[in-house]
């Protein structure tokens, strides 16, 4: 009977151990196993109602232990590529284990809209009015936007004509940009430049534009 009994405790904790699971809500995708250099990795204890006195370990980070809180959340932050096992810990019982990729994320770049190519009509552009900032391959969930851009053309009607627009505090083009566009002839550029950055932490900064060639 107390064979029956243990058998049946170590059965259930096995049952409630291997829907427990840890996920990085700071991403897109947060059940996609994967942790950002020099971000903070948000990670979210699924599968258990009680946080308290709970811990993650971290193979891959300057701090070994992180305190989940009590929304059943710790803030990781990790050092170099490769992978990082995560174990939760209730007191000093292992709950979990989880191994996560860990990934450099690229300089950020600016697209007009979902433009990728150098190449646009004037429709597409015009259909898609505003900058976006762009991490290529990465799936961290960035909360960063344009707050400030000018706008350059050149066109080539009786001549090479450089003609620079004032800066504008947006994301979305002006009328006057627009207007500018819309005068545009095939092999005429844009140039998008001195464009400012802004994240969640209001720090602002200057990064390179873009360039599209009118087709």
């Amino acid at each position: 009977m107390k064979i029956n009994i243990l058998f049946f405790i170590i059965t259930i904790s096995q049952s409630i151990n291997a829907q427990v699971s840890l996920q990085n809500n700071s991403l897109i995708h947060p059940k996609l196993a994967v942790l950002y250099i020099g971000m903070d990795n948000k990670i979210k204890v699924i599968g258990l109602k009680n946080y308290a006195e709970l811990t993650i370990t971290s193979t891959n980070s300057y701090k070994s232990k992180y305190i989940i809180d009590s929304n059943g959340t710790a803030t990781i932050t990790v050092n170099t590529t490769g992978i990082d096992t995560l174990k939760l810990y209730k007191k000093n019982k292992l709950i979990a284990t989880h191994y996560f990729k860990v990934q450099s994320i690229e300089y950020p770049v600016i697209r007009v809209g979902q433009i990728s190519d150098t190449i646009a009509s004037k429709q597409q552009i015009l259909k898609q009015a505003k900058l976006n900032v762009v991490i290529p391959n990465c799936e961290y969930d960035f909360k960063i936007k344009v707050v400030k851009f000018s706008m350059t053309i050149i066109t080539h009607y009786n001549g090479v004509s450089r003609v620079e627009l004032n800066q504008i505090s947006s994301n979305v083009l002006s009328q006057d940009y627009i207007d500018a566009i819309l005068s545009l002839d095939k092999g005429d550029k844009i140039i998008f430049d001195n464009v400012v950055i802004q994240g969640e932490s209001a720090c602002r900064r200057m990064i390179a534009g873009c360039s599209l060639l009118i087709k």
